[in-house]
């Protein structure tokens, strides 16, 4: 009988086997032993503790982290600024096709050619309409006017009677033509007159404290850089007149006009805040781009450059031509005696101008040859003479007549074969007979 112990330890199977061997134990003890030893040994075998071994854990390196990786910069497109549209002025006629569709030109004898503008107002006068800039290069006067690219900044302004304003052109360019006047809180300018032409047509210099005090506009410092328009400026006011005195800064510098006109210090004092400065190519640019756009556009496109030509070694070669060889010339395969020769004509030589010409030969006939009758046996053909050969003909040297061709004659026929003769009766051998018997 197990222990106690080793009873708990059998499962219900195990406990259930042993139960029924309890009941044999009536039987011999031969069978109880064999059952026992059984019983036993399946409780041992059902007792088996069994430890399972867990896999050995497999390690599995992380995915490294991913690498950032900066974008590519986008291409930086770099624009060349294009150059500013600068009109070229060479002679006072350039200026003829651009004016003429605001105005008109009048012939003048003491100024020449000059220019009247159309469609203005009987107040009207230059130097009145647009506002003024700082530049390097002094003041510049801009305005919206369509001609203010030309009669602002080249030439000068002078006014008649019977035309009112009239502008005389001239090519050199400035920031303005204008004489000033300050004093009394006012700065005042005006156009400065053209100078009139002497007998060998040079235009002489103008003195500025000659110009009408009418000519001049005033307008306060404080608005000096404001938009000013014809009925904001002061004109003929002789309290102001005689408050202000001219002044000419006006200076050519390295062939540049320099139109200084009031300190710019002033200016901003006066009006309380400061004066920006601005190209002058800007403002140029500008003025002028309704007129150099056209005459840009009315040029001709430039040829395009011819491509380079490759290098010797990656020309392709070119195949060479095949030499014209004159053909052979083909064999004769007519019989001899079929064709009458025919006498080459004399060459001509070199002719001597003035020398007499032989008078051209003319062409031999040519007689149809007979036919030949196929050539017999010890028969021979007859031989044809060959004409001579000519020679160089000199210019002047009296011609030889042509040769006239050879005759063929046809060859003899043949003999006739000889008629043999009939052989004779032999004589009779009988010596004994006499002549005269049979």
């Amino acid at each position: 009988m197990p222990s106690s112990a080793a009873y708990r330890d059998l499962n219900g199977s195990d406990r259930m086997k042993l139960l029924k061997l309890m009941k044999i134990a009536r039987y011999p003890d031969r069978q109880l032993g064999f059952v026992l030893g059984s019983v036993l040994l399946a409780a041992l075998t059902g007792c088996t503790t069994y430890v399972e071994e867990r896999p050995a854990a497999v390690y599995v390196a992380p995915e490294p982290a991913p690498v950032y990786v900066a974008p590519a910069p986008a291409p930086v497109m770099v624009e060349t600024p294009a150059a500013p549209p600068v009109v070229a002025i060479e002679t006072e006629a350039d200026f003829y096709q651009p004016l003429t569709p605001y105005g008109r030109w009048v012939d003048r004898p003491d100024y020449g050619r000059v220019w009247v503008p159309g469609g203005v107002a009987a107040d009207w006068r230059p130097y009145s309409n647009g506002h003024w800039e700082q530049t390097e290069a002094g003041w510049f006067w801009v305005s919206d006017e369509p001609w203010a690219w030309a009669t602002y900044h080249y030439g000068r302004w002078n006014l008649a009677p019977n035309l009112g304003w009239f502008w005389v052109p001239q090519t050199q360019w400035a920031p303005a033509w204008v004489a000033w006047r300050r004093g009394g809180g006012y700065t005042g300018w005006a156009p400065l007159p053209p100078a009139p032409r002497n007998a060998r047509g040079v235009r002489l210099e103008v003195d500025v404290n000659a110009i009408a005090p009418r000519s001049f506009v005033f307008v306060e410092e404080r608005r000096f850089t404001e938009p000013l328009r014809p009925a904001t400026v002061i004109v003929n006011n002789t309290e102001i007149v005689n408050k202000t005195v001219i002044f000419n800064t006006t200076t050519i510098v390295n062939k540049t006009v320099i139109n200084a006109g009031p300190p710019a210090a002033d200016i901003e004092k006066a009006a309380g805040r400061p004066v920006p400065k601005v190209a002058v190519k800007d403002l140029r640019s500008t003025a002028e781009a309704h007129v150099a756009a056209p005459r840009a556009a009315a040029r001709p496109a430039a040829a395009p450059p011819r491509p380079a030509a490759p290098p010797a070694s990656q020309r392709p070669i070119a195949p060479k031509a095949a030499e014209n060889r004159p053909a052979a010339p083909p064999a004769n395969l007519k019989p001899a005696g079929t064709e009458t020769n025919r006498p080459k004509p004399p060459s001509a030589g070199p002719v001597r101008a003035g020398a007499p010409q032989p008078a051209p030969a003319k062409p031999a006939q040519v007689r149809p040859a007979p036919p030949t009758p196929a050539p017999k046996p010890g028969v021979a053909e007859t031989s044809r003479p060959k004409p001579p050969s000519a020679g160089p003909v000199r210019a002047g040297a009296p011609q030889p007549a042509p040769a006239k061709p050879a005759q063929v004659r046809p060859a003899s026929p043949p003999a006739k074969p000889a008629t043999p003769e009939k052989p004779e009766k032999p004589e009779s051998k009988d010596e004994n007979k006499k002549p005269g018997q049979p």
